[in-house]
């Protein structure tokens, strides 16, 4: 069966179904920007699909499509305007998120505004040359950052020798899974130990660290927070499938991510608040969470947690791995780059191994957008951090800082700015 049809008022989007998949095909030929004619066109699209029971849903669009992002006369013309445009956007984001059947972006270039629908990033005004051109420029400094902890170790090679040296050498490997879960289990103990110096509210619940699940192991990530029922601990899930894969220096900055002072920490707090919409404790913008994420990373260094050239060159490495995203994401989908330059790009630069490599390019392949939050978000915290500190002085108080970023939930990032700037006039008033 074919049957295809524009939804009343879509504008620019028509659904084709054949065989029980709802084709969506955003190709007017003509906008350049993401406007509500388009977010209609899609609400009415997935109505169809919805309606039909289809088994899957795939959207297309030429290449370069809404490269522009969002409707820029529609978001500068007010705090109406763009509120509208946002909150329509993420709603929809959470709709094809949560759609009872799997939603497929196979496409090129307009990828990163459907990213920024699904992650209500930061900059709706950025299109694919901006977060390329940030991750050029933080993959140089991270690269220079790199070299001073491989000098420090000792290591007297070149740095595709010292990456070499890394993926290959017994020592940075744990022989048995219980050793890996050992090691991590420690680390956790280490951070909640400095916790209070940093937060001025820690979560109620705790958590526990678990081995990834043997039947999705294999082709999962080397960790992963699962925060579970409220009624139980949160677990701390690392991978001790292919051990040699696992790398004992890039643990303590997973640990930082996944358990305390991330993931745990922001997904606990924000479960805990009083008062709110129900969704609002699983809210989870992804610029704002990964973003979270990638900031507990580099909190670890003022925590304490990196005691070895190598294990600070293991942050690096992670911090390498989210900028190299930003090139490999927007290279991939925007800029006509292969699966294999792609694989390169992070071979060339970071000390991941080969099977996390291929990981997660398919994984950048398979989820447009994505994998641009965690570095979007970790560079406006800071930035926001550094705004306080320059503005309250000896008056900056870390633990008020981080409560200030965990006390809604998740936000997006201009209104976690707007937060920030609320809490250093009231600080300054004081």
């Amino acid at each position: 069966m074919d049957d295809t049809t524009t939804p009343d008022g879509a504008g620019p989007v028509t659904v084709t179904v054949t065989d029980g998949v709802a084709v969506i095909d955003l190709d007017d030929g003509k906008a350049n920007a993401l406007g509500f004619d388009v977010l209609a066109g899609l609400e009415s699209a997935l109505d169809r699909a919805e309606a039909d029971d289809v088994s899957a849903v795939v959207i297309v669009g030429r290449e370069g499509k809404f490269s522009a992002g969002f409707d820029l006369k529609v978001m500068t013309s007010g705090p109406e305007g763009a509120r509208d445009m946002l909150g329509r956007g993420a709603l929809l984001g959470l709709r094809m998120y949560m759609f009872p059947k799997p939603v497929v972006l196979a496409v090129t270039g307009h990828a990163l505004a459907m990213g920024a629908i699904l992650l209500c990033c930061a900059d709706v005004r950025v299109g694919a040359d901006g977060p390329f051109k940030i991750g050029l420029n933080e993959v140089a400094r991270i690269r220079a950052a790199m070299e001073v902890e491989m000098r420090a170790s000792g290591f007297q090679g070149t740095f595709p020798e010292f990456l070499t040296f890394l993926r290959t050498d017994p020592q940075f490997y744990a022989t048995t899974p219980e050793q890996l879960l050992r090691e991590a289990a420690w680390i956790t103990r280490e951070i909640d130990g400095q916790m209070p110096n940093f937060f001025g509210r820690i979560p109620r619940r705790p958590y526990t660290v678990r081995p990834v699940p043997a039947e999705i192991a294999p082709n999962y990530t080397g960790g992963r927070y699962s925060g579970g029922r409220t009624d139980q601990a949160g677990e701390y899930w690392v991978n001790t499938y292919a051990l040699n894969t696992r790398p004992l220096y890039v643990l303590p900055s997973l640990t930082a991510h996944e358990a305390a002072p991330g993931h745990h920490t922001q997904i606990s707090l924000a479960r805990e608040l009083e008062n709110l919409p129900a969704f609002r404790g699983s809210f989870y913008p992804h610029a704002f969470g990964e973003g979270w994420g990638l900031y507990s990373e580099r909190l670890g260094e003022e925590m304490g947690i990196y005691h070895t050239p190598y294990q600070r060159f293991g942050r690096l490495t992670y911090e390498m791995w989210r900028a190299c995203r930003l090139v490999v994401d927007t290279g991939m989908h925007s800029m006509g780059w292969s699966r294999q330059r792609a694989l390169d790009y992070l071979a060339a630069n970071t000390a991941l191994s080969t099977h996390e490599i291929r990981t997660e390019v398919d994984r950048y392949i398979g989820w447009p957008g994505q994998a641009l939050a965690y570095k979007t978000g970790e560079l406006k915290i800071v930035e926001l951090r550094q705004r306080a500190e320059a503005a309250l002085g000896d008056r900056f108080d870390i633990r008020a800082f981080h409560d200030v970023v965990l006390g809604n939930g998740g936000v997006t990032l201009p209104v976690l700015e707007r937060q920030v700037d609320e809490y250093i006039a009231a600080a300054r008033a004081r």
